[in-house]
């Protein structure tokens, strides 16, 4: 049986934002472009939950990624990733109805995140002697999100899909030095060269 990665999140203090339905509105936007642009579909599961089914981890962690950077102008996410087989198939659409090691291991991971003073990070449960190197380079990853606003988020979503500096500026209504001093600033050309690894063996 194929094993498969997992993806399942929700939105951190979703209960405190002042126009819950607006949020959703937006949160239902980002998961339908995703789906979109990659091989599983997001689809929202209860409340604010989401859950997605990828074919290898690399995609999972390139979709973690974009969630957090598409997610910053409104809301802030835990992640949490699994890897496994799926015993249970559902005949529908989405992942509702599957059950299995590799959603066990997302709940796992994103029930831990729950417990922590920084919930708003990716966390990955494979069962393997990956999960510390792969949970200590998402720490790292996720936590250069804390400085960055809706701004620096946007400019990020624009570089990686290839726009030029000065396309970015013109789009946003900013001074092109402006965009480059964010760019310098938060280390963004890095922070997208090194956003999702490729992790062999996992599909």
């Amino acid at each position: 049986m194929m094993q498969v990665a997992t993806l399942i999140g929700d939105v951190v203090a979703s209960r405190e934002s002042p126009d819950r339905a607006a949020l959703q509105e937006r949160l239902l936007a980002v998961l339908e472009e995703l789906s979109g642009r990659h091989s599983g579909e997001l689809a929202v599961t209860l409340g604010d939950e989401f859950q997605g089914r990828y074919p290898t981890l690399t995609e999972a962690l390139a979709v973690s990624w974009e969630l957090h950077v598409r997610c910053l102008p409104f809301a802030r996410l835990r992640l949490g990733l699994g890897w496994g087989k799926i015993l249970v198939e559902s005949t529908g659409p989405g992942p509702f109805g599957q059950d299995g090691p590799a959603w066990w291991n997302a709940r796992d991971a994103i029930e831990e995140l729950a417990g922590t003073s920084h919930p708003s990070r990716t966390l990955v449960r494979t069962g393997t002697d990956w999960d510390e190197l792969l949970n200590a380079y998402l720490t790292l990853r996720d936590s250069h999100l804390d400085d960055l606003d809706a701004t620096d988020g946007a400019i990020l979503v624009a570089l990686a899909e290839g726009e030029t500096q000065r396309a970015i500026a013109d789009r946003l209504g900013l001074h092109e030095s402006s965009v480059s001093r964010r760019v310098h600033r938060h280390r963004l050309a890095t922070l997208l060269d090194t956003s999702t690894p490729a992790v062999p063996g996992f599909g």
